[in-house]
């Protein structure tokens, strides 16, 4: 059993314990199994729960003869995660001629079909993309209202001596200031978050436990700063045409 389960029953190894099976008949009619545990392995991430597996030999010799033989699934484990899909495609051939073939599947195309065809990396780079463009649309709009709303003061500043490029520079850093700060913060509480997902999650949903690489930093403040020219590009191009006479007398 993993630890898990060692854990919820208070047991160790070499500890007894029976098993009450009513799907599982032994050959004597009964429907207990007594078990010893042979060891404790750890807990794997894709299925978090706890986990008991059993002794085949002893399963097969304890059922009724005409029983014996018959499994229902067999795990194999390969060094080279590429090499699943020609792996399982050679196990399937080995067996298309037999009375009983087979039917090989990798982890990825389980996890896929019980599941519903769910892609966890593709979905959250789409509700990623939705978030980053709800969040364009409502930072354009705040940046543009504002610039709007102080045109007569920037046409303070441009009387003043203020060149355009002073004042798109103090239009890209306002901007930029909270869709960096707000970067920041995401990716912290992301981490975070990543930290603490499994203890959230349903047991044996099969989701492998999220990381934060170096990469996700980058493509957050890649984002940011994208985020920051977009949002600017219409507030630029209506301070490179202000009139100053025009917005002191209409402002005024």
């Amino acid at each position: 059993m993993n630890r898990m389960a060692a854990q919820a029953l208070r047991k160790n190894v070499g500890d007894r314990f029976t098993i009450i099976s009513p799907q599982a008949n032994r050959a004597d009619g009964t429907k207990n199994w007594p078990l010893k545990i042979a060891g404790i392995f750890e807990d794997a991430p894709q299925f978090p729960g706890p986990i008991i597996a059993g002794n085949y030999e002893y399963y097969k010799e304890s059922i009724a003869l005409a029983e014996q033989g018959k499994i229902n699934e067999v795990d194999s484990l390969v060094a080279d995660a590429a090499l699943s899909p020609a792996l399982a495609e050679r196990i399937d051939n080995l067996f298309a001629n037999s009375g009983n073939p087979t039917r090989t599947q990798t982890e990825t195309q389980i996890f896929s079909q019980n599941f519903g065809g769910l892609n966890a990396e593709t979905l959250t780079r789409k509700i990623a993309l939705i978030g980053l463009l709800m969040i364009l649309l409502l930072t354009a709009n705040v940046v543009a209202r504002s610039v709007r709303e102080r045109l007569a003061e920037f046409a303070t500043l441009r009387a003043m001596g203020f060149s355009n490029a002073k004042l798109v520079g103090l239009v890209t850093v306002e901007t930029a200031f909270p869709c960096l700060f707000g970067a920041v913060c995401g990716i912290f509480l992301a981490k975070w978050l990543a930290l603490h997902v499994q203890d959230l999650m349903p047991p044996g949903m099969g989701f492998p436990p999220p990381t934060m690489t170096p990469e996700v930093f980058m493509w957050a403040l890649i984002c940011a700063c994208g985020l920051t020219l977009a949002s600017t590009i219409l507030p630029i191009v209506r301070l490179s045409r202000l009139d100053i006479a025009t917005a002191l007398s209409k402002y005024a």
